[in-house]
């Protein structure tokens, strides 16, 4: 993250605003490609090989396999829903209602981020779980993790409101100012979505892969949906109600 951003930034500032985005894709590319290399020769060193074949189980790879590959489609579709908004938004409403919607989506990101590191944290813990725990101490914990999700984005929520007003109008000017009803929306939607990591969690130890599809198309329909209907109607506002819904 840090020698990218270090290569980037001076990088971007002698290329051309026409060729920035491939140059930026390659300098990413060959960022993460040295880092991925530096990570395996590091783990070598510790005489640590993850990838050996010694290491494998071939019978429960295929199992993981059959289990994973039906979850692919639906996965593609929940990151189609993801940045959906954006492109409503760009299409219906142009630029302006683009940059109201990736700044509210920016001064959001402390709830995103903090949902990201909780799944960091969640799925390990929960691959552990799983095959340890009794079925009522693995039910207690996710119990525990809901309500503690619950708190946790209630509080988010809260600051949101209170914040986002004063923020948003000592740094930037009054053409920005619509983002300020749409950041405690969009955290609220965070941390539904982080409440959906627990619901997962039960499809999972129940091995029912088969849920995840049409759960996903019928989210993919409902944002579509709500921000054709309120883009063109309400601009960013409609697609954050798209996201949320």
């Amino acid at each position: 993250r840090v020698v990218g951003a270090i290569v980037l930034i001076p990088v971007m500032l002698v290329t051309v605003q026409s060729e920035r985005l491939w140059v930026g894709f390659l300098i990413s590319a060959v960022v993460s490609a040295l880092a991925a290399v530096l990570g395996w020769w590091t783990l070598a060193r510790g005489g640590l090989t993850p990838f050996a074949a010694r290491l494998f189980d071939r019978t429960e790879a295929k199992a993981m396999f059959r289990f994973g590959i039906v979850l692919v489609p639906g996965f593609a579709i929940y990151a189609t829903s993801t940045v959906l908004d954006r492109l409503l938004v760009t299409w219906f409403s142009g630029p302006s209602e683009t940059a109201v919607l990736a700044l509210a989506l920016r001064l959001g990101a402390i709830a995103t981020m903090l949902r990201t590191w909780f799944a960091l944290v969640w799925d390990p813990q929960l691959i552990e779980w799983i095959p340890t725990l009794s079925r009522d101490a693995l039910l207690a914990r996710l119990q525990d993790a809901k309500e503690l999700i619950a708190r946790v984005g209630a509080v988010l929520v809260g600051m949101a409101a209170v914040w986002t007003q004063p923020v948003v109008t000592l740094l930037y000017p009054p053409e920005y100012w619509a983002t300020i009803p749409l950041v405690p929306w969009i955290v609220l939607g965070v941390a539904v979505s982080a409440l959906s990591l627990v619901a997962v969690a039960t499809t999972t130890m129940a091995r029912i892969s088969k849920l995840h599809l049409p759960v996903y198309i019928l989210g993919l329909a409902l944002n579509l949906g709500v921000g054709w209907w309120w883009v063109p109607k309400i601009g960013a506002a409609g697609a954050v109600a798209g996201a949320v819904v």
